[in-house]
């Protein structure tokens, strides 16, 4: 699947930080009246969709799409393929909710937003289409299990 094209990435972090502000405020608000509630996941559900995706991407093919997103997205930092490694393994120590939005974007095709709330991240699908299209992934990767792919 051929991930959607990001319009106009950021080149200054403060821009970058100001408008994830701007935007957790808004799902803040729109969650608090009970706008988004259908198409928000939680973190740990996100986190084992792309796990799910790193696994069934198999050997030697996870440096290739390493490859391929840094092609697409010159600039970003943070997927490299040590933090994919232990990302997809669970050996991560702390919450990593940008590499997992990115991985997300880039290797699904899907557009969230994520913010804080409480001691949990929450993702906000674009639309109802990218949640469902979610669910579909979330039964693929997670409530079948991962297989290695034939080579």
């Amino acid at each position: 699947m051929q991930p959607a094209p990001v319009p106009g990435i950021r080149s200054s972090t403060t821009d970058l930080f100001k408008t994830q502000r701007s935007m957790n405020e808004k799902l803040r608000k729109a969650l608090l009246q009970g706008e988004l509630a259908k198409s928000t996941v939680p973190y740990k559900e996100v986190l084992g969709v792309a796990q799910g995706f790193l696994k069934k991407l198999g050997h030697g093919r996870l440096k290739a799409f390493i490859d391929e997103v840094e092609k697409e997205h010159a600039g970003e930092r943070g997927m490299n393929y040590q933090s994919l490694i232990t990302l997809r393994n669970n050996k991560s120590k702390r919450p990593a909710p940008i590499l997992v939005q990115r991985i997300l974007r880039d290797g699904m095709g899907l557009e969230t937003e994520y913010h804080r709330e409480a001691d949990d991240y929450v993702y906000q699908f674009k639309d109802k289409e990218q949640a469902g299209a979610f669910d579909a992934l979330k039964k693929l990767y997670v409530e079948q299990p991962p297989t290695e792919p034939a080579e």
